[in-house]
């Protein structure tokens, strides 16, 4: 093996080729690599999400979560198989084997759902199945806010949606804080009842006369036509014209029982950009795309269309993953040039400036080269693969300076610099290659380590690896080939070493440095058991040193937070509206603190900026994200944290829990503490002992669960027999009862200004949304107009009767007399 450096010295052109085209393929390789933030893994996780809007969550289990739940079990490779049922809505998340095949894992999972799809409600018509991509993480946040009218935000908002998708390097431009629209029709209840008129009859009347007739084609002999019978409906006014009921000429129209006016679903959720109403884009990259070309793209496109806004709309930037990754950049260019300032130094004082100058090069030319590797073998430049370069500046150089040194010293006994080089690199080959080799052998475990963590953390010791083989080849290879043509013995080189290095003289009679140097190793070599016995104590010191000495454990690097999200954790049945002046309160005690940059603020159900290790508490009512200013124009990240922490700690009715974005992989919170069990009654009551046990320790601090929710509830009854004389079923009691909640879905129609369909919903007025209006809601049935309330009874159930103090305070309590009947 080492004859190859004799070979490539004698052809030395070919060499010098072959390294130039290295570089210029590293720089290429350097440009045109994805730049991403966290390693492109596969997470080993899919979720499976079934909405069933209305329904209770006792209902979502017994009809969705349970047969799915069977089929999913059937799978292979499922480590763990984790199903929720919430109000309207079933999920699983399946956790495989780490080492599954993502492909066919959706594959089988998509053919378990359409399995267990036959035994869903038919109310159930879509449902979603994705897997967990950390590359497809929004890497930049565009938020319009302002003063304006909601309208323009979201047309605005939409405008810039579909500019930001038309680029090419952006999969998505996703929506958040904006609501859906609708075109709502408003009964009046009294109208309805001085007309005579049910509302089974406006729902005929809409449903009726909202359908396209194909009606098939026409055969004159003469030719043939397609016939239709357009009957779409294509605005309010078409809506206002239809006739309800006809009684000879007179003619009662929906305009005469109802307001029809295009509006937006009821607000689940609020979502504030420094107090202000906002909507904000989440912009998403292409698999293999440059994350900063990516941002860069999104910036100048919502800059350019921002000039045409009105004054009262602004635009706002945050969630920008590409400045961690120009820092990490800048953070190695400048470890890159003072590790070549440093080596050049001190090689300079002790070899001169040619030596200095040949192992400076090892250092760049090992780095171009690592980068065409790791776009050979498919691999994009992340936080690991920095953080390996970072930590490989120091190791690479070791070689170089070894083959150098010791071509000087043969020059220094009178060989010329193409032997000295030769001799270098054939007699220091094995011993630089064993030295790379064991220190790469400390980091070649992380490469089998089996588990999610360990696939994140492999792509260091594969950094490591790829820099290091190259700056063997630069130390072994190209070194000695340059050195060949350019090397030279210095002048001014001292003979006296070349004399020790032929062997003519002894090392203890160098003067300076080296000679002292000589002289302590000679003594010391006279005494092996004391040196031996010195060094084992010193070792066995450290250790218990560090062993009776507090440390701090890391799952990863703590690093300073840049963004922090502001949990706001509160209970009972609080309305959108009430959750958004939680969290007013909440972000007017912090918006004040130095450093922060935006406070994007949203309500339960809203969905946040950016994505946290872990997931949100159970009972968060408000999430705030926070965004700090740049580096360098703020104090510590851990400050502008424990300030805010401190502000947030005493809110009335709240619990306030404050939690950076941690780096690596997701790992949730430091104890998690699993329950499972047959017996839900008795589950609950394990989990609410445990939960007073760890609310006693005081060393644990944010404690959350997932006990079931304090909340008020009501219920209907429904008498089937009382409703079965009536010729009456659960179907239509419910379509009534739909009136005086989100309203009865009754077709659907695509005007001229939206991408989407439109939702054509039947509703009361919104002074007659309450639940005393059940007194007055009839349907039709064979007997006439019947009131519900004949076959109906409600009561108001408590889910949780108590909510135990937390931190010394009461967080909220909440109490329910069931009532039944009327």
């Amino acid at each position: 093996m080492s004859g190859i450096v004799g070979i490539a010295i004698d052809r030395w052109r070919t060499t010098l080729l072959v390294l130039f085209t290295g570089l210029l393929a590293g720089v290429l390789s350097y440009i045109n690599l994805p730049k991403e933030a966290d390693p492109d893994i596969p997470v080993p996780f899919i979720y499976v999400g079934v909405p069933l809007e209305g329904a209770s969550p006792e209902d979502t289990e017994r009809l969705v979560v349970r047969p799915l739940e069977t089929e999913l079990r059937a799978l292979t490779g499922v480590k763990e198989l984790n199903c929720t049922s919430l109000a309207g809505l079933g999920y699983c998340v399946i956790e495989f084997e780490v080492n599954f095949d993502q492909d066919q894992a959706m594959i089988d999972v998509r053919d378990k759902v359409d399995n267990a799809k036959r035994r869903f409600p038919a109310e159930v018509t879509e449902w979603d199945v994705r897997e967990f991509n950390r590359s497809l993480q929004p890497v930049l946040a565009i938020t319009l806010y302002g003063t304006a009218p909601e309208r323009t935000l979201y047309a605005l908002a939409k405008d810039l949606e579909r500019e930001l998708e038309a680029q090419t390097n952006i999969l998505s431009a996703n929506l958040s804080g904006a609501r859906e629209e609708v075109l709502e029709i408003d009964i009046d209840p009294s109208r309805l009842e001085g007309y005579a008129i049910t509302y089974d009859e406006v729902l005929a009347a809409v449903s009726g006369n909202n359908t396209l007739v194909t009606a098939g084609n026409l055969d004159t002999g003469n030719g043939r036509f397609q016939v239709k019978v357009p009957g779409l409906i294509a605005n309010a006014e078409d809506l206002l014209n239809l006739p309800v009921r006809t009684a000879g000429d007179k003619v009662v129209r929906l305009r005469d029982v109802s307001t029809v006016r295009r509006t937006f679903k009821n607000a689940d959720s609020y979502a504030r950009f420094n107090g202000k109403p906002a909507i904000a884009l989440q912009v998403v990259k292409r698999l293999g795309a440059n994350l900063i070309e990516t941002t860069q793209t999104a910036r100048a496109v919502a800059t350019r269309m921002s000039q045409d806004w009105p004054k009262s709309v602004h635009v706002a930037f945050s969630l920008d993953r590409s400045r961690q990754i120009r820092d990490s950049m800048n953070q190695l260019i400048a470890s890159v040039s003072t590790a070549i300032l440093l080596v050049m130094i001190l090689v300079v004082a002790a070899l001169g400036l040619r030596s200095g100058l040949l192992v400076g090069l090892a250092i760049p030319g090992s780095f171009f080269l690592s980068f065409f590797l790791i776009g050979l073998f498919g691999m994009s430049i992340n936080f690991m693969v920095l953080f390996g370069m970072v930590l490989a500046v120091g190791m690479l150089v070791d070689g170089g300076i070894i083959i150098v040194e010791y071509a000087d010293r043969k020059m220094a006994e009178g060989l010329d610099r193409i032997e000295a080089y030769k001799m270098a690199g054939q007699r220091m080959f094995w011993p630089v290659v064993s030295s790379t080799a064991t220190t790469l052998a400390a980091f070649v475990p992380f490469l089998f380590w089996n588990s999610l963590a360990g696939k994140y953390m492999s792509f260091l010791p594969k950094t490591l690896i790829l820099v290091l083989l190259a700056s063997l080849a630069m130390a072994l290879i190209f070194l000695p080939t340059i050195g060949a043509l350019m090397g030279k013995r210095p002048d001014d080189a001292d003979d006296a070493i070349g004399k020790v290095s032929a062997g003519a003289a002894a090392p203890t009679a160098l003067p300076g440095f080296t000679g002292a140097y000589a002289r302590l190793v000679a003594r010391l070599v006279r005494h092996p058991l004391a040196v031996s016995l010195a060094a084992l104590v010193i070792v066995v010191s450290v250790f218990f040193w560090f062993a009776a000495t507090p440390h701090r454990t890391e799952f990863f690097l703590s690093a300073e937070p840049e963004q922090v999200f502001v949990y706001v954790r509160a209970r009972g049945n609080l309305s959108p509206a009430e959750q958004d002046a939680l969290g007013l309160a909440v972000q007017n005690r912090i918006k004040d603190v130095k450093g922060i940059a935006s406070i994007y603020l949203t309500t339960a159900g809203g969905g946040s900026l950016g994505n946290s290790n872990s997931p949100p508490p159970e009972d968060t009512a408000v999430t705030l994200f926070v965004d700090f200013l740049p580096f360098g124009e703020r104090p510590n990240g851990r400050t502008i944290m424990a300030q805010i922490a401190q502000r947030v700690r005493d809110v009335p009715g709240v619990i306030t829990e404050v939690r950076d974005l941690q780096g690596g992989p997701p790992v949730g919170k430091d104890i998690q503490v699993q329950l499972t069990g047959t017996n839900p009654a008795d589950l609950e009551k394990a989990a609410r002992l445990v939960r007073a046990h760890l609310d006693a320790m005081p060393e644990l601090k944010d404690v959350e669960d997932t006990l079931p929710l304090p909340g008020i509830e009501w219920q209907l009854h429904v008498d089937r027999e009382q409703a079965g004389r009536f010729k009456a079923d659960i179907t239509r009691i419910g379509a009534a009862v739909q009136l005086i909640t989100n309203g009865l879905l009754v077709g659907r129609y695509r005007p001229d200004d939206a991408d989407d369909e439109v939702d054509i919903r039947l509703r009361f007025t919104p002074d007659a949304r309450n639940i005393g209006q059940l007194d007055r809601l009839r349907i039709n049935t064979l007997q006439g107009s019947v009131p519900v309330s004949n076959f109906v009874t409600r009561k108001a159930s408590q889910r949780v009767d108590k909510i135990a103090r937390r931190d010394g305070r009461r967080v909220l309590e909440v109490r329910a007399n069931a009532r039944k009947g009327y």
